[in-house]
């Protein structure tokens, strides 16, 4: 709780510190955790960041591995900004990621290493780039039938032993 307390305090204090309507911050990117997960080092604290508008393939899917060395060849140890969406679940910034004015999430997308996650984003850049890479068999179009992250995280919930017993 008293973590909790303390990363909301935070998280107030670095909006106030920006204008509101257009929250953003700047920081170096010190972790890659997957494709579409970092760590942003800003004002003496790590920010875990989600990117906003796509989802990758999980580590342990096909092209995951290859997602996150992307990731990692654009932003890390490098400087970044981040927009600021929203907040999910696990207290993390969802946000659009910007390094040398390339935006993260389209430079993913156009490589075949993330699908638009159209259920929580709606911008139409993101899906002509999907559009793009799966006419032209990029990444993980490359393969016939490749399974959505979200499928996936789902199907291993279920196959998954129940933990709580």
């Amino acid at each position: 709780m008293k973590k909790n307390l303390k990363n909301v305090f935070f998280f107030v204090i670095l909006l106030a510190a920006f204008n509101l309507s257009a929250a953003s911050f700047t920081g170096t990117c010190i972790r890659i955790t997957d494709g579409d997960s970092i760590a942003i080092w800003v004002h003496n604290k790590v920010v875990e960041v989600e990117l906003e508008g796509i989802d990758c393939p999980e580590i342990s899917q096909d092209f995951g591995k290859e997602a996150k060395d992307f990731t990692s060849s654009m932003i890390f140890k490098k400087k970044v900004t981040v927009h600021i969406k929203s907040y999910d679940s696990q207290e993390r910034v969802v946000g659009r990621v910007f390094v040398d004015d390339k935006y993260l999430s389209l430079e993913l997308v156009n490589a075949g290493l993330a699908w638009h996650d159209r259920k929580h984003n709606s911008e139409k850049i993101l899906s002509g780039a999907q559009k793009r890479a799966k006419k032209n068999k990029t990444g993980l179009w490359s393969k016939p039938k490749p399974t959505a992250p979200w499928l996936y995280r789902k199907k291993q919930e279920e196959t998954s032993p129940d933990q709580s017993k």
